[in-house]
């Protein structure tokens, strides 16, 4: 059986889908295990945990969390915690607030750019966007949908080079605090430990596609700084050319992985469909090793 340890739910602002949906169609591909990793956000965790029980899915607790390293913004998956610890609460929404920040900014320099967006009809339709969700919040992937939908951009990639412009202009001016920090990957591995979880890299081949050297010097260096592992069977994994070489690593260095599609929509077509990955099961061992390690 295959198991998908990195997905998301509508509590990941660029994501949709309740956590019931997710954890259903799980159950109808046969998944065995399960962890919904939302971005700085663990509100579906409850739900899913309720919904998993239902199906004899196991539900290893989740989520997917920014933070830097040597200045550079990094996704770590951090597995196995428990959500009442309040330092890594803490950190979460310290992270998850600045989503809100920066869809508060690009709507004022949208606003400014002449784009017909009044402040509270864009409110007005977040609920319907994320339905179930008890306290959605305003964010970038909710404007770029909005001006998608009205015509206002032609297409994704119009919004995003808009958004890079309008951003690069903003930082010139106001300096780049203006947009916020992520946690530091210390302060990340200290909160996810003292929560009794476990942090691995996620999506190795998504920084520096197609350089192995640089991809395992990043890797390296986490480790030998408290990293626990990271994520090998993921879809920009699978499709780099040296995919053997990173599980060659892992072997080697005899680190916790992990697996998952990044499913961003159980039930439809956005991104990769859950279960994709096709992760095996036996790398269950690595994460409940580590873990265990971590008690």
């Amino acid at each position: 059986m295959s198991i998908d340890l990195h997905c998301h739910t509508l509590f990941s602002p660029d994501a949709r889908g309740t956590p019931e949906e997710l954890v259903d169609i799980a159950a109808e591909r046969e998944l065995s295990a399960l962890a919904i990793t939302e971005h700085n956000h663990i509100g579906s965790l409850e739900r899913a945990r309720k919904r998993a029980a239902v199906h004899g899915i196991r539900l290893l607790p989740g989520v997917e969390i920014n933070a830097t390293w040597k200045d550079a913004d990094y996704h770590f998956l951090a597995y196995g915690f428990d959500p009442e610890v309040r330092p890594l609460q803490e950190l979460i929404d310290r992270n998850f607030a600045i989503f809100e920040r920066h869809g508060w900014l690009f709507l004022r320099l949208l606003q400014e750019e002449g784009y017909a967006l009044d402040r509270a009809d864009v409110l007005a339709e977040l609920p319907a966007r994320y339905p179930t969700h008890p306290a959605p919040v305003l964010n970038n992937w909710h404007l770029r949908e909005i001006c998608l939908a009205r015509g206002y951009l032609p297409d994704k990639e119009a919004y995003l080079t808009l958004q890079k412009r309008l951003k690069d202009e903003l930082v010139s001016r106001e300096g780049p605090e203006v947009l916020g920090r992520f946690a530091g990957f210390e302060e990340t591995r200290d909160a996810v430990r003292e929560a009794g979880g476990i942090l691995l890299l996620a999506h190795v081949g998504q920084y520096n596609p197609g350089d192995w050297e640089a991809q395992s010097r990043v890797l390296s260096e986490l480790l030998e700084n408290g990293l626990d592992g990271f994520e090998l069977y993921h879809p920009t994994n699978l499709a780099e050319p040296h995919f053997t070489s990173l599980a060659a690593f892992a072997q080697e260095r005899d680190c916790a992985i992990s697996g998952g599609s990044d499913c961003h929509h159980a039930a439809g077509t956005l991104g990769h469909p859950l279960g994709s990955a096709e992760v095996p099961e036996r790398i269950l061992e690595t994460l409940d090793r580590a873990l265990a390690q971590r008690a």
